[in-house]
């Protein structure tokens, strides 16, 4: 969807639970809908926003005011058109996955936290994925996101060191898709099981 101008766009999924009075709302200002969707309040929440609202002209900020007013279970993914080089996501008990495109921006998304699990591949561009896991090893407790290495080079050696290095699980390439989702889901259910296990004020955490 997009707002009125065709320069904010956002992909959806979920449900936003209080769209309807905010719908009345944006009705009230003089917002005209092509849609019945929660979707399409939600781009123009964000357009009206950046221009009009506390955080004019400054895009992230105007997607996050906008999701602190929005109630329920949802995954939003917003971009505009005068800063092609952003996009803004955000995901409230919903999944949400990301991609980077070498092992130095990989790097940096760990490093900025609040990821639940992430997949390297050891043959990256930038840092190997062996290299971002070493670079990852200080990181413990909550902060750390399970980790998973893919790679094609899957010796015994090979599949030793991913897991000295600091991965939580190997997958050896060739694999398929079905294998790999369900490789996910085990480990995000071990982690939330570790996790419902720690008690309060403990550094908790996956090993």
């Amino acid at each position: 969807h997009r707002d009125a101008t065709g320069k904010v766009a956002v992909v959806h999924n979920g449900i936003i639970e209080n769209y309807a009075a905010l719908r009345h709302e944006l009705e009230l200002a003089g917002v005209e809908f092509a849609s019945d969707t929660d979707t399409e309040v939600s781009v123009h929440l964000v357009a009206r926003e950046f221009a009009h609202g506390r955080h004019a002209g400054d895009f992230a900020a105007s997607v996050l005011a906008v999701l602190r007013r929005l109630e329920g279970h949802f995954t939003l993914v917003f971009a505009h058109a005068d800063e092609p080089g952003t996009i803004v996501a955000a995901r409230r008990s919903t999944p949400l996955v990301l991609g980077v495109g070498d092992g130095v921006a990989a790097l940096r998304a760990i490093t900025r936290g609040g990821y639940d699990l992430v997949v390297l591949d050891n043959m990256m561009p930038g840092m190997t994925g062996l290299e971002v896991l070493r670079a990852c090893q200080d990181i413990t407790g909550a902060t750390r996101p399970v980790m998973l290495m893919l790679s094609a080079l899957a010796t015994r050696q090979d599949i030793r060191n991913g897991y000295v290095a600091g991965a939580d699980d190997f997958l050896a390439k060739p694999f398929s898709r079905e294998e790999l989702v369900e490789r996910i889901h085990l480990l995000l259910d071990e982690r939330a099981m570790q996790f419902a296990m720690t008690p309060p004020g403990s550094a908790g955490g996956v090993a």
